[in-house]
């Protein structure tokens, strides 16, 4: 029962769904200054599930592919039957859905709703043929930049007359802009992690997560709602810190573009949402809420240990 446990751990990549949890976490934050009660709790499932069911039919679509890159993976491997894996996607996917509305049900907005089907739809875009073409990153990173707004959706607006718009408000696009071109230049780094990489490739996909870096670094200058809460200067060094320790091992993985350290820098550079979100908690709310987005690294660190899992 524990290997089997195990097999679909590693099929659902269950240490980074904390990543897609604190993405949602933040943008409730920065928008309400809170986490608030069973909105959170839904939103939060959501996002979760949404999250698995990306990974799981990743697998599936992937699973000839896996066969002969990856013959260690759960599909491949036997530990989880095709058929399996296939419903248990589809099922997250669904679950991850509904969980949305019934959050907007229970709320003053159908924002969240929306966000979490179009972020469906985007999932399965990417997961179904759009991850090996050269759209995959674009595609990729409109996924994340939709889990953060999903978090800003529980306190957007609708409207629908005259035209259809949704103000997410609380300065929850540059966020999601940020956040999404970062993921943009994770997964550009990713495409090739299973052989050599290029390291002009790697050298361009570095600059991309860069880019994202640096429009969080300013989002002060961009926006005035919300308020920056800490000094200017502490939260550019702030910036300095977080960005210098991802940007490091990537630039050891251009160095030296085996799988080994490409797949190093891409693990951590995952891992290191979480801490991009604590860091935006602490500028636009406060330490209190920071370290609550931060405390989600200490489950995804145990359990990429435990498993493995990049």
């Amino acid at each position: 029962m524990l290997s089997k446990l195990r097999a679909y751990a590693e099929l659902m990549r269950l240490a980074n769904v904390f990543t897609a949890i604190s993405n949602v976490w933040m943008g409730m934050i920065v928008a309400t200054a809170s986490l608030p009660g069973w909105t959170a709790v839904g939103v939060s499932a959501s996002s979760a599930l949404l999250y698995l069911a990306g990974m799981v039919l990743n697998d599936v679509f992937d699973h000839q592919i896996d066969a002969m890159e990856r013959p260690e993976r759960p599909i491949p491997s036997g530990r989880v039957p095709l058929g399996t894996a296939r419903t248990l996607g589809w099922v997250l996917l669904g679950g991850g859905t509904a969980a949305g509305w019934a959050t907007a049900i229970g709320s003053s907005t159908y924002a969240p709703g929306l966000m979490a089907t179009a972020l469906a739809v985007a999932i399965v875009a990417y997961d179904g043929g759009l991850k090996s073409s050269q759209f995959g990153p674009i595609c990729m990173s409109l996924c994340r930049a939709l889990n953060v707004l999903l978090g800003f959706s529980i306190a957007a607006t609708v409207t629908t007359a005259p035209g259809f718009n949704i103000d997410v408000g609380n300065g929850g696009i540059i966020p999601a802009m940020g956040i999404g071109l970062y993921v943009f230049g994770v997964t550009w780094f990713a495409r090739s992690e299973a052989s050599e990489s290029s390291r002009p490739v790697l050298t361009m996909s570095m600059l991309g997560a860069t880019a994202g870096l640096a429009l969080l670094a300013a989002m002060p200058l961009l926006t005035s709602s919300p308020p920056l809460q800490i000094g200017s200067t502490g939260w550019f060094i702030l910036w300095i810190v977080v960005g210098g320790s991802i940007l490091r091992r990537m630039v050891v993985a251009v160095m030296q573009p085996s799988p080994r350290f490409v797949q190093r820098a891409v693990a951590h550079a995952i891992l290191s949402i979480i801490v991009i979100d604590a860091s935006i908690c602490l500028g636009f709310a406060s330490p209190f809420w920071a370290l609550a987005v931060l405390a989600l690294l200490a489950p995804a660190m145990l359990l990429a240990q435990f498993l493995k899992v990049t």
